[in-house]
């Protein structure tokens, strides 16, 4: 006898141990005592190994009444699997095609109950039969037929004689719907379609038309190509348009379809894919050189053909080349309107490359603000940059709280140009880059035309210059660009403001003392500078005079600054009256 240990030790590679006389084959072993034939008859054999893969196939039929149609039921015919091996039951149902309902799987294979019978009886091969009703989760089929494997199993193992087979009925709609469509017979011959194409694949021809349309208002004679592809009768018609026609990139007219030989005849119809359905149609031998088409109510002029068009002709029908010749026609001198060419600076690649390198990254901006009648725009201001690169204007709105307006980008950067001042000689887009049919013309915005105090016109916008940042007066003011702005030269701005002075008819001590006044006024701390800002405004109100400009008053007051928009305005009493001392 064997020890636990072993007995362990062999239970994986024994089957003897596990399966014990159970064996379904008689291994010799010597582990194990010899089993009888007896024994080997009365064996146990699972019923998954007995009856697998054994299934009883029933053909069977259930019926679903329509309402409110023509149909009285749908008839669903199906298949009822009985798995032997576990007695569950699948029910599949064929899918046709198009049917229009769910087919499939019906129920899932399961164990199904027993309709009317007790708790936990369920449905098994005994009651099976054809000719029969079996109810399945409240949905009743009737059995018609089955296999001929089931019918033999049913006979030899459950010893159930099955009825007699019945026919699986008919679904009279279904019937009707699969009746073949019925076509009418037409005594009249078919195109060969198939034959046209191979003869006349990609062969057009191609007439040159005029359209008169001058009758209606701004109306004019106009230029048509009229392609007629001879493999379906189909026509297309483009228009030809020279340069600067006026007119939009849409060239085609009619797109390729069938068209009626008259829009006035009721029986031809033209569907919407471009087919006539009734009809007269226009075909190739409607055209010849100088004769009328009517294209959808429009009479369009044949005047001539291309050489292939003409050579089809010819070899076709009775025409001569001299019935195939162009058609002259003596057209009135149409009125050429004057050149508008708009305003452009033409200057050298080279010049305008030096101008490039010279002022790339160079902007010139000023504070604006908008004149406008309307209040809501009083208080909006912008930043008006010029590019001296290209001579191009940006303007941007600044933004405020609560103002009800968009800030940002208000114009992007663009040539503006020059409302009424005449072609003038300058370095940044001037007049005499423009040429002579152009002079007289008017010009952009230039540098020249930007100081504090000026006002723009960008666009139908009128703006004011209100300051502008300090490289824009540093710039200016170069000596190498200060003849270009006059605004921005001290030497001429100091006597110009020393000239409006003595026309005051006041003498230099009580002028001295009245500006004294103003400027200690704005002073209130005694240090002796007051803002820019501020030192103009006083200053411009003192003057009482249009004829001087923003500008030369900040050119005034930056001479005498000796810290950041700060000025010196005892240094400048100083200087402006000597003779009146120290007062």
């Amino acid at each position: 006898m064997k020890s636990p240990e072993e007995l362990l030790k062999t239970v994986g590679s024994d089957p003897w141990i596990t399966y014990g006389p159970h064996l379904e084959h008689d291994h010799h072993s010597p582990s194990r005592p010899s089993i009888s034939s007896n024994d080997i008859k009365n064996r146990f054999i699972p019923s998954f190994v007995a009856f697998d893969k054994t299934v009883l196939r029933f053909n069977a039929y259930f019926k679903v009444p329509v309402f409110e149609s023509s149909e009285q039921y749908h008839l669903h015919r199906v298949k009822i699997l009985y798995y032997v091996e576990d007695d569950s039951i699948a029910v599949v149902e064929p899918p046709v095609e198009n049917s229009g309902m769910m087919q499939g799987v019906l129920v899932k294979r399961q164990r199904l109950p027993k309709e009317g019978g007790q708790m936990g009886e369920y449905l098994t091969a005994k009651d099976f039969n054809l000719g029969i009703d079996v109810t399945v989760y409240g949905k009743t089929m009737h059995i018609v037929s089955c296999d001929e494997f089931t019918e033999k199993y049913m006979a030899e193992v459950e010893k159930i004689q099955l009825n007699p087979p019945e026919p699986m009925p008919v679904d009279q709609h279904e019937l009707h719907r699969s009746r073949p469509v019925r076509l009418q017979a037409t005594a009249l011959k078919q195109p060969d379609k198939l034959k046209r194409f191979l003869e006349h694949d990609r062969k057009v021809l191609r007439f040159y038309c005029l359209w008169d349309d001058r009758q209606s208002m701004f109306g004019e004679l106009r230029e048509f190509v009229l392609h007629y592809y001879l493999v379906d009768d189909s026509v297309e018609v483009r228009e030809i348009r020279g340069a600067n026609s006026g007119r939009s990139e849409g060239k085609v007219l009619v797109r390729r379809m069938v068209l009626p030989k008259s829009s006035t005849d009721q029986t031809s119809r033209i569907n919407d894919v471009g087919v006539n359905v009734g009809g007269e149609i226009l075909t190739w031998r409607d055209f010849k050189i100088g004769g009328i088409i009517n294209i959808l109510g429009r009479a369009f002029l044949v005047r001539d053909c291309d050489t292939y068009t003409r050579q089809f002709y010819l070899h076709n029908t009775k025409l001569s080349s001299a019935d195939l010749a162009p058609l002259t026609l003596i057209l009135p001198n149409q009125h050429q309107p004057k050149h508008t060419q708009p305003i452009q600076h033409i200057e050298s690649k080279s010049a305008a490359f030096l101008r490039l390198l010279e002022n790339e990254h160079k902007i010139l901006r000023f504070s604006a603000c908008l004149v406008s009648p309307h209040k809501e725009d009083t208080d909006r201001r912008f930043v008006i940059s010029f590019r001296l690169a290209d001579g191009r204007i940006g303007v941007y709105e600044s933004l405020r709280q609560n103002a009800g307006t968009i800030s940002g980008k208000f114009l992007d950067p663009t040539l503006v140009p020059h409302p009424d001042a005449p072609a003038s000689t300058g370095q940044f887009g001037s007049g005499d880059a423009i040429s002579g049919d152009m002079a007289g013309m008017g010009r952009y915005y230039t540098a020249e035309d930007l100081y504090v105090g000026a006002t723009l016109y960008i666009f139908k916008h009128k703006f004011r210059l209100l300051d502008a940042d300090e490289f824009v007066f540093k710039y200016q003011s170069d000596p190498k660009y200060i003849g270009l702005f006059p605004y921005s030269d001290p030497t001429r701005v100091i006597p110009k403001l020393k000239d409006l002075l003595q026309l005051m008819n006041t003498d230099s001590v009580s002028l001295k003392a009245a500006l004294s006044d103003v400027f200690h006024r704005i002073d209130s701390s005694q240090t002796g500078s007051i803002p820019r800002d501020a030192f103009v405004s006083e200053l411009k109100t003192f003057l009482k005079t249009e004829d001087i400009v923003e500008h030369e008053l900040i050119t005034f007051a930056r001479h005498y600054e000796r810290s950041p928009r700060k000025v010196d305005y005892g240094m400048l009493l100083n200087d402006l009256f000597p003779e009146a001392g120290g007062q």
